[in-house]
This record gives C-alpha cells, sequence and structure tokens, in this order.
C-alpha cells in the first residue's frame, strides 16, 4: 500500500474527487489538500506536500491544477523533488521508471476524468528502475 497526496486548486476539486475515490479503491492510503482562501496558501501548499515527498513522508504526490505547470514548477524547485507535467500514459510511466518522479502533475483543462484515472493508476504502481538513471538524478539533486 502506497500513502499518496492527492494537491487540488479549487477549479479541480471535481476531479479531485474521483481521483481520491479512484486511489482508495486500487487500494492506496490518500489524503488530499485543497486550496484554500487564496493561491498564495495553495502555493505553499505545494511546497509542503512535496518537502514530505523528498523526506519519504508520502509515496506519491498528485498534483491538479489548470495545466499542470503551476504544480510541476513550484515542486520542481524543491530539493529532491522531481515532478512530471503528463498528458499521456507513456510519460506517466516512463518518469516513474526513469526519472524517479514523486509527484505528477496533471492539468484538469487538458485531461479527462477516464485519462487522468489511468495516469494515476501507472505513476502510483510503477516503480524507479534507478540503474543508468541515477546519473540524471544525482545531477538534479546537486543543481538544486
Amino acid at each position: 500500500m502506497k500513502k499518496v497526496v492527492i494537491c487540488a486548486d479549487k477549479k479541480a476539486a471535481k476531479l479531485q474527487e474521483v481521483l481520491e475515490s479512484y486511489v482508495k479503491e486500487l487500494g492506496d492510503e490518500v489524503e488530499t489538500i485543497l486550496e484554500g482562501k487564496d493561491s498564495k496558501e495553495y502555493l505553499d501548499k505545494i511546497v509542503q506536500v512535496s518537502k514530505k515527498a523528498v523526506k519519504g513522508d508520502v509515496d506519491r504526490v498528485i498534483f491538479l491544477d489548470e495545466v499542470g505547470a503551476k504544480s510541476f514548477m513550484i515542486s520542481s524547485k524543491v530539493k529532491g523533488m522531481v515532478t512530471a507535467c503528463v498528458t499521456d500514459e507513456h510519460s506517466a510511466k516512463m518518469t516513474r521508471d526513469h526519472n524517479g518522479a514523486l509527484g505528477l502533475a496533471i492539468g484538469y483543462e487538458l485531461v479527462g476524468e477516464v485519462l487522468a484515472k489511468r495516469l494515476v493508476k501507472i505513476f502510483i504502481d510503477k516503480d524507479f528502475s534507478a540503474g543508468r538513471h541515477m546519473v540524471r538524478i544525482d545531477m538534479l539533486n546537486k543543481m538544486a
């Protein structure tokens, strides 16, 4: 069982609810963090949950915003956090397999419920291959 956090802005509430139920169906533990009163608060929550992921307190983070870019850019600034903004199944698989991504940023304006479920399942289920891919991860961590 993996511990998954879904961090979503206000407009992503419907997709967040769908994905929360789906992650539970998959048998994983899920926590939801929704945008509060203002967008700055949401940006702070992205940083907080990213730090939790890097520390190992959570296994995966699903970020939901309009196109995924906001969450991707902010979470990727946290040292040790690798987040990918994806809209297709192959990218969801490869970002875990080759990049060891802890975060998946999904744009609710770009991805429907069915595809979002597929992306989340692949991302949660896939393990990091490490090996030769660690060179890239080590480089990223030195840069952060």
